[in-house]
């Protein structure tokens, strides 16, 4: 099965027809959250009766739903309403939950369909295209999961409108992401936006997706290629996770900004770019992510999940770096210490 192109719409009428189209007849649970099922589920249900039968499970908002008692908690919700591989999963929801939802669908006797209608900026460009699914474990974020493709990705623009400036702008930074690893005139068209809303953003989402998808296709499994995606992640996810054990959580979006800004300042430290490349791109990345509002916990707390990020080598610290925009290279071996001697640069 080849990745499924991601299918861009600007109406719940239009997205509704296109779901019709290929499930009509089919039992589908839904999966959501608390804040999508306030925000933007009645746009879904008013017309889904028309489609088939129609189960709604919700849980509690946020990356603390990605974990193994709520899998418990849907897989028997599964068994007890006989799920069945006839029948279809649909993920509504930003990234824990399209994370999620994939996790516990690929799992459930062994796979059943699945299909992802993200709702956040971050699951529209990043977390529902790809195939990767997962949940954390002793905090350790995504540790357990699986590559499963969903059956449809279906994005419809008109859910931004719902979104809260912290949600619009963790996406914008997987937007800054893509840009930075892959093209140069996209970083400097993001650049110039004065300020993030889902009006400045439209006109570049699908240009970040087809980033996305381009990179994935070429390299499913994570050999070579797709590794360029993991810019800004080992350091990204190692704060993600210290701040949600110090129940201080921060969006997937701002821990991503803030590992490139880190991440770009080892690069600078090592001569893979140089200060003036360095510069700007923390200074691109800061403009909208600014370092002084965030209190950055001490690098011992990070190491833990630095030495357990799934992109290692065994015991070898691997890192994608960026040289200048559009230009990056992945596999790159460091030692904690330049880890930390560069992060202190921004933790005195």
């Amino acid at each position: 099965m080849n990745p499924p192109r991601t299918e861009i719409f600007t109406d719940s009428t239009a997205l509704l027809r296109r779901i019709k189209k290929q499930f009509e007849g089919k039992r589908i649970f839904i999966l959501t959250d608390e804040n999508v099922s306030s925000a933007c589920l009645h746009a879904l249900l008013e017309e889904f009766n028309s489609i088939g039968e129609i189960d709604v499970i919700e849980v509690e908002a946020g990356e603390t739903s990605k974990s193994l008692s709520i899998c418990d908690h849907l897989w028997s919700h599964l068994i007890e309403n006989n799920c069945s591989k006839s029948d279809l999963i649909l993920n509504f929801g930003g990234g824990v939950i399209t994370d999620l939802g994939g996790f516990v669908a690929s799992s459930f006797k062994r796979g059943i369909p699945f299909i992802h209608v993200p709702t956040s900026l971050m699951a529209m460009t990043d977390a529902a295209i790809g195939g990767k699914t997962g949940i954390d474990h002793l905090d350790v974020k995504n540790v357990i999961g699986t590559f499963a493709l969903p059956e449809a990705i279906l994005v419809n623009t008109s859910f931004l409108e719902t979104l809260p400036m912290q949600e619009l702008k963790s996406g914008f930074a997987e937007m800054l992401k893509h840009a930075l690893i892959s093209n140069k005139t996209l970083w400097q068209s993001l650049l110039k936006l004065e300020s993030v809303t889902h009006k400045t953003i439209i006109p570049f989402l699908s240009e970040s997706i087809k980033i996305k998808e381009e990179i994935v296709n070429s390299d499913f499994r994570e050999k070579g290629q797709r590794k360029l995606l993991n810019f800004g992640h080992t350091l990204g996810h190692a704060l993600e996770s210290s701040y949600l054990r110090q129940n201080k959580p921060i969006s997937h979006g701002e821990a991503v900004a803030l590992g490139m800004v880190i991440e770009t300042a080892i690069a600078n430290r090592i001569g893979h770019t140089d200060k003036e490349h360095s510069d700007a791109m923390i200074a691109g990345i800061t403009q909208h992510f600014p370092l002084e509002n965030y209190h950055l916990p001490n690098f011992a707390d990070l190491i833990p999940f630095i030495l357990n990020d799934k992109k290692n080598a065994g015991d070898k610290i691997m890192l994608t770096l960026v040289s200048k925009p559009g230009e990056a290279s992945y596999n790159i071996e460091l030692s904690m210490e330049t880890i930390q001697e560069a992060y202190t640069i921004f933790h005195q």
